[in-house]
């Protein structure tokens, strides 16, 4: 028996595409939860990009200033970042920090956008689940996994 064509079975793909599909769809949908949490149990405020931060891949993340309501100014590193650009030195932005940890904080904007895209990979992982699926039963080859 060749042990490429073993190693890599019909069996062994299904349940790699189906494990791989909803560990994404976990790990989104937990994101998901925590950044709409902490959206609505944050503080907002007004800050001003004062930097930008360009990675090796040409990436460039923002790096803010905002005053919390303790009167302390914070300044924090973006963690996400853009290719080209997404913002200027001056741009004048909402950031929402934690009330407890004023040092926690995101750009409002951004927010909204991170977690799509574990939503995208578990969908296209489940969607190989269930196309080695169908190909499986009309070939009536069995994926059990015992």
């Amino acid at each position: 028996m060749n042990p490429f064509t073993s190693f890599f079975s019909l069996r062994r793909s299904y349940w790699a595409a189906l494990a791989a599909g909803v560990g994404l769809l976990l790990i989104s949908v937990g994101s998901k939860v925590y950044f709409w949490h902490f959206a609505h149990n944050s503080v907002r405020a007004a800050g001003t990009v004062t930097a930008i931060e360009v990675n090796e891949d040409g990436s460039s993340c923002p790096i803010y200033r905002y005053e919390a309501s303790d009167l302390r100014t914070y300044e924090v590193k973006s963690g996400s970042c853009h290719k080209p650009a997404a913002y200027r030195v001056g741009d004048r932005i909402t950031v929402l920090y934690d009330r407890k940890d004023h040092g926690d904080a995101y750009i409002e904007q951004e927010m909204k956008s991170d977690p799509i895209l574990g939503l995208e990979f578990g969908t296209s992982g489940l969607a190989v689940a269930f196309l080695i699926l169908w190909y499986a039963k009309r070939k009536n080859v069995s994926l059990r996994f015992w």
